[in-house]
Order: C-alpha cells, then sequence, then structure tokens
C-alpha cells in the first residue's frame, strides 16, 4: 500500500521519513569521488547535511537528491572539460572552422557580386546594341522613304514635261495659248497648281505662256474650257 501524507497518522508519517532519510543517507555514502567533488563546488550550501539530517516531519526526497548530483556532476564535467588542453584544441578547431565558412562566405558573395556585374553589364549592352539597330531601322527607313518621294516627283515632273511637250507638238496654232496651258494643267490634277476656288493661277499660267496673263484673261480662257467641256 503506497503512502499517502495526508491520510497518515503520525506514527506512520515518522517511519516513512525515517525510511525515506536512510535512503539518502545510504546514497549520500554511496557517492563516487568525482560526484563528492561536484557537489562540493557546485552544490548548495549544506546540501549533503541537510539530506543526513533526520526531520521526522519531513519526508526526504531520494529523487530530488539524486537530480541535484547529478547536475553538479554534469557541470563539473563540463567545467573540468574547458580547462584541458582537449577544449582548447576543440575551440581552436571550431574558430578555424568559422573562420573557414566566413572566407568561403566572403568568396561566394564575392563571386554572385562579380556575376550579377557581369549580367547588369551584359544587359546594358543587348538594350545599347537594340537601340542602335532599331535606330539603324529607322534612318534606314526614312532614307528609302526620301528616296519613293523624290523618285516619285522624278516621275511626275518627267509626265508634266512629256504632256507639255506633247501639247506643244499638237497644238493648234490658232488655239489660244491660256486656253492650252490650262488644258494642260487640268490633264495633270496638281491641286497646287489652282487657288482655292478652283481656277488655274495667273502667276503660273504667265511662266507657261511666256507673258503675263491677267485674272480677266484667265477668268475668259477659264470659261472657254469649262464650257467646251460642257460644264
Amino acid at each position: 500500500m503506497s503512502f499517502d501524507p495526508r491520510t497518515a497518522t503520525v506514527e506512520e508519517f515518522e517511519a516513512e521519513a525515517r525510511r525515506t532519510h536512510a535512503e539518502c543517507v545510504a546514497r549520500i555514502d554511496a557517492m563516487t569521488d568525482e560526484e563528492k567533488a561536484a557537489v562540493e563546488k557546485w552544490g548548495m550550501p549544506r546540501l549533503l547535511d541537510s539530506h543526513r539530517e533526520l526531520h521526522l516531519n519531513r519526508i526526504s526526497s531520494i529523487s530530488g537528491l539524486e537530480t541535484s548530483i547529478a547536475q553538479c556532476v554534469a557541470i563539473h564535467r563540463q567545467e573540468t572539460h574547458r580547462d584541458s588542453d582537449a577544449y582548447a584544441a576543440e575551440r581552436e578547431r571550431e574558430a578555424a572552422e568559422s573562420l573557414s565558412r566566413a572566407r568561403a562566405e566572403r568568396s561566394r558573395q564575392a563571386r554572385e557580386e562579380v556575376e550579377r556585374r557581369n549580367a547588369e553589364a551584359a544587359s546594358r549592352a543587348e538594350a545599347e546594341r537594340e537601340e542602335r539597330e532599331a535606330e539603324r531601322r529607322r534612318r534606314d527607313a526614312e532614307k528609302r522613304g526620301r528616296f519613293r518621294e523624290a523618285a516619285g516627283q522624278r516621275r511626275a515632273a518627267e509626265r508634266r514635261r512629256h504632256e507639255e511637250r506633247a501639247a506643244h507638238t499638237n497644238r493648234d496654232p490658232g488655239e489660244d495659248p491660256v486656253l492650252r496651258q490650262i488644258r494642260v494643267l487640268m490633264r495633270q490634277s496638281d491641286p497646287e497648281r489652282f487657288t482655292r476656288s478652283g481656277r488655274p493661277r495667273c502667276r503660273l499660267l504667265s511662266l507657261l505662256v511666256g507673258r503675263r496673263v491677267s485674272a480677266a484673261e484667265r477668268d475668259a480662257a477659264w470659261k472657254a474650257h469649262r464650257e467646251a467641256r460642257g460644264g
């Protein structure tokens, strides 16, 4: 039957106190030299003495004593190891490994930085190349446009000269020269050679006829042209 301090009689409680006290004393007597040195250096003051003393109104804890001894031994071993040559060698090895890792990390970061800069430089170079290529294509397109425009202007000028030569070749000697040039201009259909009202410009007629052509003369010839066309 397990001991229950809440229901035990005085005699039962004192008997349990003596039993647990005897267990603790026996454990203290069985301590190794290492355990004794550890408890003496790292244990609570009077730890062992308090467990050796019998108190009939207190139940001793063997598990608590074991825990205290184990903690003192662990601290003692750790501190003893720190004072040893092996611990110093281990610390030196750890320091060397840490330094090596730091150097490797710096080397990795340096490589990544170089790769990043090279990638940025390559990207900029590619962007500049594409920009130059786009500019070259734009200039080529403009040049082709100018060539086409110039060729069209040459063809138009050649067509006008041909029509003018044909008009001079086939002209009627008795035909009004102003009326004849108006017909030539109408065939060319160049809006720049007509006024807003749709009539040929007097200055241009004067150049084509070789003398000054007044507005009244132009209007008379224009009227004759329209009447001849049925307009």
